[in-house]
């Protein structure tokens, strides 16, 4: 099995050291990396010279929460759908995988065909998609640490969006949209599904220009729309649906940012990534984990 794994990050981590390591030593696999164009691209490619790693030299300005963010994962699927995949992962450069190689490979080949893409249901806080994308969002909302004078602002245009200011022209043309996680497991087909619908229909990549937060629902929308919605991973018992483990209820910060004390949690979750990992955890740790990721680890996912 061939599996692409497309990484989003600005700066190198111990996560993504040990990420892009240990994937690559694997013939069937190849790394697509965007490198944010805010961050010198230099001590990437110190660190990875791997020949199954490949930079992206279309990179992003991204900025947090801004359309930005899907831009660059487009990028990501058109340079891996240059060739034949059977899947393709999107992971950040805080994430690290949490079962080995070949229960990844075990997985996948148990549900090929499948798509691991989590949308929210009972497991998640409801959010409406519809306030991601039916107003213009300001640069101030962007920022993940906003100035008094911004968070005023934003106060001030949720009034104004109330009152029927501030409307995103283009939000009548879309579809019915659905939000879910940002991070996703999806097939080959499934990946140049999304990139013909955005040739195919320009206005809808339009339609998001201004928007919040797209990225948990730019692609879910499309997919759900899809001949591959049927074929859409949903299984309420499972920890999630993207195979990711995401801990969103233990703190301090949401989600939790996570380290060794977390390695127990992260095996019996029976999940194949997880994230965000704290960016100086011991790499050493990293690989004395995925070393012993056959100890505890569920078989029965997605039964």
């Amino acid at each position: 099995m061939k599996i692409a794994y497309c990484i989003l990050c600005h700066k190198v981590t111990n996560p993504l050291r040990f990420t892009v390591n240990y994937l690559s030593r694997f013939e069937g696999n190849r790394i697509y990396i965007h490198v944010d164009r805010k961050s010198d691209i230099a001590p990437f490619e110190e660190a990875f010279e791997q020949a199954n790693v490949t930079w992206l030299t279309e990179r992003i300005d991204v900025a947090w929460g801004s359309v930005s963010q899907v831009d660059a994962t487009l990028a990501l699927l058109k340079a891996a759908t240059q060739e034949t995949f059977d899947y393709v992962f999107l992971i950040s450069g805080d994430d690290i995988p949490i079962a080995s190689h070949d229960q990844i490979l075990a997985c996948l080949e148990r549900h090929k065909g499948r798509e691991f893409i989590a949308y929210q249901d009972e497991r998640f806080n409801r959010v409406d998609p519809c306030e991601r994308v039916k107003y213009h969002y300001t640069d101030m909302f962007f920022k993940k640490r906003k100035t008094l004078m911004e968070r005023v602002g934003a106060k001030l245009h949720g009034v104004g969006c109330r009152l029927g200011f501030f409307n995103n022209p283009f939000y009548k043309t879309l579809p019915r949209l659905y939000k879910g996680t940002s991070w996703f497991t999806i097939s080959h087909g499934a990946s140049c599904f999304i990139l013909k619908y955005l040739e195919d229909y320009p206005y809808y990549r339009l339609a998001y220009q201004y928007s919040f937060c797209c990225d948990e629902v730019f692609f879910h929308t499309i997919l759900k729309q899809s001949p591959f919605n049927r074929n859409i991973i949903r299984d309420p018992e499972c920890y999630s649906d993207s195979l990711r483990y995401i801990d969103w209820k233990t703190g301090p910060d949401y989600p939790r940012t996570l380290d060794e004390s977390d390695f127990a949690n992260m095996k019996s979750s029976g999940m194949l990534f997880a994230r965000k990992v704290d960016p100086d955890i011991d790499i050493g740790s990293l690989e004395c984990f995925i070393d012993k990721t056959n100890e505890h680890y569920k078989e029965s996912l997605f039964v």
